[in-house]
């Protein structure tokens, strides 16, 4: 019964643990997949900007030297713009990088638990078969012993009753001596 009870415990554990680990894989997936869109994106942006900076690049070669001045002052703006968005593009790719990184890793902790419980379960369910076996052969062996003795008690019973049948037979013999005895 206790055997049975780990044994359904064990498998419910086995359940868990491919259940946990699918979903582990559907979430590395899924941060795979965002990462991926997000980079693709992020490529997409810096092309675009990178784009844009050469057609500045091409316009203020091809402006007059009035305006140089101003258009300077107006592309170091835009420039330090970019830059701040490039830094936040990147800090959010960082942040992205470390969450999969630490859903890898609590997957795979959760993984290692369940293997060293799965491990236990199946070492105290071998316990158990072993000890039930030994449980079954000495129940075998006194069930044995119970006959054999209730055998020696039947043969020592019916020599009993021989003996006492003899004694009842034997005392009638001798009362009947006793008697004829004091007769003569």
């Amino acid at each position: 019964e206790e055997a049975e009870k780990y044994r359904s415990e064990f498998n419910k554990l086995r359940y868990d643990f491919t259940v946990l680990q699918s979903q582990s894989e559907l979430q590395r997936e899924e941060h795979a997949r965002v990462l991926e869109e997000r980079r693709i994106c992020y490529d997409a942006e810096i092309a675009r900007l990178e784009k844009d900076r050469d057609e500045l690049v091409a316009q203020y070669q091809g402006s007059n030297l009035l305006h140089d001045g101003k258009r300077v002052e107006a592309l170091l703006r835009e420039k330090a713009q970019l830059h701040v968005r490039l830094k936040g593009l990147e800090a959010e790719v960082a942040e992205l990088q470390a969450q999969k990184e630490n859903s890898g890793q609590q997957a795979e902790n959760v993984q290692r638990l369940q293997i060293r419980q799965l491990s236990e379960f199946q070492a105290t369910v071998k316990s158990l078969e072993a000890e039930r076996q030994s449980l079954s052969q000495q129940l075998e062996r006194l069930e044995n012993e119970r006959r054999l003795s209730h055998e020696q008690n039947s043969q020592l019973m019916g020599r009993l009753h021989k003996a006492e049948r003899e004694v009842g037979t034997l005392t009638s013999q001798l009362e009947s001596l006793k008697h004829s005895h004091k007769v003569e």
